[in-house]
C-alpha cells in the first residue's frame, strides 16, 4: 500500500510539473503566432523580386532592391532577427525587411505592380456580396486601382443590367470566356 501511494504522489507531481511545461509551450507558441501574423505585414528583399516578377514578369536583382531601399523608395527598414527573434531559424545574411503599403506603392507608381485584368477586360463576378444577383454574370473593367488593404480592387459594368459597380476586389473576379 506504501508502494501505491509513493505512485500517487510522484504521479502528482509530473502532472503538475507537466502542466507548467504546457502552459509555457502554449504561451511560446501564441508568441509566435502573433509574431508571424506580424511578420506578414512586411516583404523581405526575396519576397519583393517575387512579387515584381509574379506581377509583370520582369526580373530585378538585389542591388537594386538595396539602392531603393537606400533612397527610401521602401520605407524604413528593418532587421528581421530584431523585429521577430522568435520566428528565428535563418542563418547567413541580414534579411531585410519592409512596410508592405509602402512597398505596394512604390511597386505600383513604378509600373512594376500591375492588375490582373486591364480597361475594357471581360470578367466575370464570382460574388454576389458586391452585386446583389450578379454572381456569374459578365462585366467590363472600367478601372482598376491598387486599394489601401493591398489589392487591386476594380470598377466595372454589368453587361445584362449595365450597372456600374464600384470597388470590387480582383480576386471575386474571373477571366470571361467569349462565347463562339
Amino acid at each position: 500500500m506504501e508502494d501505491l501511494q509513493t505512485r500517487i504522489v510522484e504521479l502528482q507531481k509530473r502532472i503538475r510539473r507537466d502542466t507548467v511545461h504546457l502552459a509555457r509551450l502554449k504561451q511560446s507558441q501564441k508568441e509566435y503566432e502573433q509574431q508571424l501574423a506580424a511578420r506578414a505585414q512586411y516583404l523581405s528583399s526575396k519576397e519583393i523580386l517575387a512579387l515584381i516578377r509574379e506581377h509583370c514578369g520582369q526580373s530585378c536583382s538585389m542591388t537594386t532592391i538595396k539602392r531603393w531601399a537606400d533612397e527610401g523608395f521602401l520605407g524604413e527598414v528593418l532587421e528581421e532577427r530584431k523585429l521577430f527573434p522568435g520566428l528565428g531559424g535563418k542563418r547567413g545574411n541580414k534579411r531585410f525587411l519592409y512596410h508592405k503599403p509602402a512597398v505596394y506603392r512604390f511597386l505600383y507608381q513604378k509600373g512594376l505592380l500591375q492588375p490582373r485584368y486591364e480597361v475594357l477586360d471581360r470578367v466575370r463576378i464570382d460574388s454576389s456580396a458586391y452585386v446583389p444577383d450578379a454572381e456569374g454574370q459578365t462585366a467590363v473593367v472600367i478601372a482598376a486601382d491598387l486599394s489601401a488593404e493591398l489589392f487591386f480592387v476594380y470598377t466595372v459594368q454589368v453587361e445584362m443590367s449595365s450597372k456600374i459597380v464600384r470597388e470590387i476586389p480582383e480576386h471575386h473576379l474571373s477571366a470571361a470566356r467569349e462565347k463562339r
